[in-house]
């Protein structure tokens, strides 16, 4: 009986997504200013998939 209670739980942190591989979004932006108003220069997104376990 204990050992169902054991495989349901890491079945419910693996689907929570606790343990696996998740997805990281950075993104860096250059911002200026211009005759004093700030514009945007430059977006740099990248993405990557990193694991928890």
């Amino acid at each position: 009986m204990r050992s169902i209670f054991v495989i349901i739980l890491i079945a419910l942190i693996m689907a929570s997504g606790c343990l696996g591989e998740k997805t990281v979004i950075k993104a860096n932006v250059t911002i200026t200013e211009h005759n004093g108003t700030p514009v945007i220069d430059i977006i740099d997104v990248t993405s990557a998939k990193v694991s928890n376990a």
